[in-house]
C-alpha cells in the first residue's frame, strides 16, 4: 500500500472529488486546506488579485490510500482534469505498516 500525495490549487478541489469517487480502487481519501507562501505564486495561472495581497495561495493537499499497482492509473485519471497537472505536484509515500484497513 502507498499514500499518493497532491497539492494542487483550491479551485480544483471538486474536480478531484469527482474524479476520485469515480475510482473504483479508491475507497476514502483525505483533503487538507493548504496555504502556500512561496516565490512562485506569481506564476501560477490560478492565483487571484487577493491572493497576491495576502501573500499566499490556497491550496489543498489530497492523500489517497491505494494498491501500488494502482497508482499510475489513479494519478492519470486525476492528471486528465484540465489545467491540474500543470498546476500541481505529487509524491507517493510508502506504507509499511498499516492496522485496521482492508485492502
Amino acid at each position: 500500500m502507498i499514500i499518493l500525495n497532491l497539492i494542487t490549487p483550491k479551485e480544483f478541489e471538486q474536480d478531484v472529488t469527482d474524479c476520485l469517487k469515480s475510482c473504483d480502487d479508491v475507497t476514502s481519501f483525505y483533503i487538507f486546506r493548504v496555504d502556500e507562501y512561496s516565490d512562485q505564486q506569481k506564476n501560477e495561472s490560478f492565483i487571484s488579485k487577493k491572493d497576491l495581497v495576502e501573500g499566499f495561495t490556497q491550496k489543498i493537499k489530497l492523500e489517497v490510500i491505494i494498491v501500488e499497482e494502482r497508482y499510475k492509473e489513479i494519478l492519470g485519471t486525476i492528471n486528465n482534469i484540465t489545467g491540474l497537472e500543470e498546476n500541481s505536484y505529487s509524491w507517493i509515500t510508502e506504507i509499511n505498516k498499516i492496522n485496521g484497513f482492508n485492502n
